[in-house]
């Protein structure tokens, strides 16, 4: 097999940290004044523990046909406190909603 055709067969590299400031659905970049939104949820016990807390997980909606950013809450955090486990970062209302709408098709 050509190299070409192994570059293109080889799956993108996932970058945490570029998603520390990106919609997770759009990918736009939110700049530190700008107004964000967040959805959080909660997880079964088996779906993240082999997550650090704080850390940026890509997950596949296959639904939608994307992946997208979630940021897993740490211990301490008024999220975990409040029993969710992982939180989404947005842009506008009508990223939450599409993203919304795609995790309930995904998760139930």
């Amino acid at each position: 097999m050509s190299e070409a055709k192994k570059a293109a067969k080889k799956k993108p590299e996932w970058k945490p940290a570029k998603w520390r400031n990106r919609c997770a659905w759009c990918t736009k970049i939110i700049k530190p004044n700008d107004p964000a939104f967040a959805i959080s949820i909660s997880l079964r016990p088996e779906a993240f523990q082999e997550f650090a807390p704080g850390s940026v997980q890509p997950l596949l909606l296959f639904s939608a046909g994307k992946t997208v950013a979630m940021m897993i809450v740490t211990e301490d955090s008024p999220a975990k406190k409040a029993g969710k486990d992982a939180m989404f970062q947005l842009c506008s209302k009508e990223c939450a909603q599409k993203l919304q709408v795609a995790l309930q098709q995904e998760l139930g």
